[in-house]
């Protein structure tokens, strides 16, 4: 642009220079004209056509010095114009990649009965894992049942310490649920389902609502112990209601999602692998009712209706005990057929792998342990036994709850 001004500028000066010489022409005939002297007409018109032409040139390089600076803008929009369609067509051909990438994966993923008796053994391999998680539970629940028959001479303190410990474990399981959420989120995002994603949000907004009574219970200073435990009692039981009620609640679009599911899928039938898995699970149930029964029987043991005095409070705990037993039979009664669809939808969709489903249950039993190992410590005192019962119903209101 520079070189450009350059040149018009020494145009300009020799145009100046050329219509100086002209002026200077004209006023020397004038002067010859006015001495009586007279010029030729044809050299006056061929001086006039040629200032003319000087004119038009000037006038010429006058519009020239604006031109190159349009053309210029001008190729600067059609280069972004092409850039921007570069850009967009990229932009597309990358979308186009990742959908057949993800298309890809899909079918890679879908499996024939092969993986499906992978996926079943794989989950009998999970039900073992349960079964020796069970032992080791019962075993601990053995231990904690020997602590309980010692007798305590702080039961005020002890019963203080304990609700501080359940406290901290509140909190930690809080943390633990929220974590999880998170995962389950950013999970269901990648898919999009939105039901799913509202029926979480309702769950964790029933957690957040449950966690903020049992927080306000703990928060409150009692000066009774045994009031104290009749408030927990209480709650316990509304509580225990609002579960049962969520979750029947939530098991209704399960069944419904579950119809629909195996009205659209044609999946396997491998039923050997099946009713093993079946007679799995019945075992495990068996063990878990043997070792509740076997609680009970030494629970009763402990108790001694006609001298101690919180006799009131441990037939609540029974009654409460018997409640949480019908409710959790009536769960897994809704459950069984659940369960029966789900195992022939998952061996029908070799891509939905319960790996994932199955850690986040042994992430559970994991918090579960964790809270009965910080719980399990020798209890010396009468509130022992009380608070130790306390602290188990929380704990199966959770399970209740997250299941």
């Amino acid at each position: 642009m520079e070189s450009s001004g350059i040149g018009g500028l020494a145009a300009l000066g020799a145009a100046f220079v050329v219509l100086t010489l002209v002026i200077s022409v004209r006023r020397s005939l004038k002067r010859r004209r006015a001495a009586g002297g007279g010029a030729p007409a044809p050299r006056i018109e061929a001086l006039a056509a040629a200032q003319a032409d000087l004119a038009a040139r000037l006038d010429a390089l006058a519009a020239g010095q604006s031109a190159p600076e349009e053309r210029l803008q001008a190729m600067a929009g059609q280069m972004l114009g092409l850039i921007r369609d570069k850009n967009a067509t990229m932009e597309t051909a990358l979308a186009g990649l990742d959908q057949l990438r993800g298309r890809m994966r899909t079918l890679e993923q879908m499996g024939a009965p092969a993986e499906a008796r992978a996926l079943l053994e794989r989950l009998e391999a999970r039900l073992d894992e349960m079964r020796s998680d069970q032992a080791a539970g019962a075993a601990a629940l053995e231990a904690r049942i020997a602590a309980l028959e010692s007798p305590g001479t702080s039961p005020v303190a002890e019963l203080a310490e304990r609700l501080t410990r359940l406290h901290a474990q509140k909190d930690s399981v809080v943390e633990a649920v929220l974590a999880r959420l998170a995962r389950l989120e950013a999970a269901l995002a990648a898919q999009d389902p939105q039901a799913a994603l509202d029926r979480f949000a309702e769950r964790l907004e029933d957690l957040r609502r449950a966690l903020d009574g049992r927080i306000a219970a703990l928060e409150e200073p009692a000066e009774n112990p045994f009031a104290e435990i009749s408030e927990q009692l209480t709650r316990l039981y509304a509580q225990k209601d609002a579960a049962v009620e969520t979750v029947l609640a939530r098991l209704a679009p399960l069944e419904t999602r579950l119809s629909e599911m195996q009205g659209r899928i044609d999946g396997l039938d491998p039923g050997a692998a099946l009713e093993r898995f079946a007679e799995r699970l019945e075992a495990v149930k068996a063990a878990h009712a043997a070792a509740e029964t076997a609680l009970q029987g030494r629970l009763a043991a402990l108790e001694a209706p006609g001298e101690n005095p919180f006799a009131e409070i441990s037939e609540q705990l029974t009654r409460l005990y018997a409640q949480k037993d019908a409710t959790v039979e009536t769960v897994f009664a809704r459950l069984a057929p659940l369960e029966a669809k789900l195992a022939e939808v998952e061996a029908g969709l070799a891509s939905r792998d319960p790996q994932a489903a199955l850690d986040r249950f042994a992430e559970r039993l994991e918090a579960v342990q964790g809270r009965v190992a910080v719980l399990e410590e020798p209890a010396e005192n009468p509130f022992a036994e009380i608070s130790e019962q306390l602290t188990r119903l929380y704990s199966q209101k959770d399970a209740t709850v997250e299941t």
